[in-house]
C-alpha cells in the first residue's frame, strides 16, 4: 500500500471527534486507507443490499450491533443513518468510535452537514499525489506519464492499461453517480463533455 499522506491528520482527528468521515471519488482508496489506520475497528459495507437494508429499516438496532469502533464503508448509501449516529455519539462520547468512508456525494455532504455538524471530521481523499508516489518508489515517473496515468491506486498496484480503466470508471461514473444525483436527461452528452 501507498502511504497516504493525509493519515496521520485522520489519526490525529480521531482522539477529538466522535466520527471521521473519509470522502473522495470512487477507487481513490477511501477503504483501503480507513483500514490501515484503523485496524481493529469493525468493517460493515452499506452497498452489500443484506447491510443496507438492515441500516435503512431498522437503524437502532443497526447501530447496536456496530456500536463502537465501527468503519461504516459506502455511508452515502444510508443517508438516513447519520441522524441516529448523532444521537448515538452524542450519548456515547467516545471519541473515534465510527469511520465512514462515502463517494463525494451531494445528497451525502447535505446530510452530514445538517445531522453531523460539529460531531465529524471530515477529509477529502484524492488520488495518489506526485508526492505520495515519489516517496514510494516511484521516483523515475515523467510529467508526462502522471498527466495521463492519473493517480488512482488501483492503476499502480495492479499495473492496469489506463485507458481500459478509465473508460470504465467514466461508464461506471456516469451510470451510477450521475445518473442517481441528477436528472441529466442526455447522458451521452454529459458522457461527451466529461471525457
Amino acid at each position: 500500500m501507498i502511504k497516504r499522506i493525509i493519515s496521520p491528520y485522520i489519526k490525529k482527528a480521531a482522539k477529538s471527534f466522535p466520527i471521521i468521515g473519509v470522502l473522495g471519488p470512487r477507487q481513490s482508496g477511501k477503504t483501503t486507507l480507513a483500514k490501515s489506520i484503523f485496524p481493529d475497528y469493525q468493517y460493515v459495507n452499506l452497498e452489500l443490499p443484506q447491510m443496507r437494508r438492515f441500516a435503512q429499516e431498522d437503524p437502532e438496532k443497526f447501530l447496536k450491533q456496530f456500536s463502537k469502533y465501527t468503519i461504516i464503508d459506502e455511508a452515502q448509501r444510508v443517508p438516513e443513518l447519520f441522524s441516529y449516529l448523532q444521537v448515538k455519539t452524542d450519548e456515547d462520547k467516545i471519541k473515534g468510535q465510527y469511520v465512514l468512508t462515502g463517494s463525494q456525494h451531494f445528497l451525502m455532504l447535505s446530510s452530514i452537514t445538517q445531522s453531523l455538524a460539529g460531531r465529524i471530521a471530515l477529509f477529502n481523499l484524492s488520488p495518489l499525489s506526485y508526492e505520495e508516489l515519489f516517496k514510494n518508489n516511484h521516483k523515475k515517473l515523467s510529467v508526462n506519464h502522471l498527466i495521463f496515468q492519473g493517480g488512482y491506486p488501483q492503476l499502480y498496484a495492479e499495473k492496469l492499461d489506463s485507458n481500459l480503466w478509465f473508460n470504465s470508471y467514466v461508464q461506471t461514473y456516469l451510470e451510477r453517480d450521475v445518473s442517481q444525483l441528477s436528472q441529466i436527461d442526455n447522458l451521452t452528452l454529459f458522457e461527451k463533455f466529461i471525457r
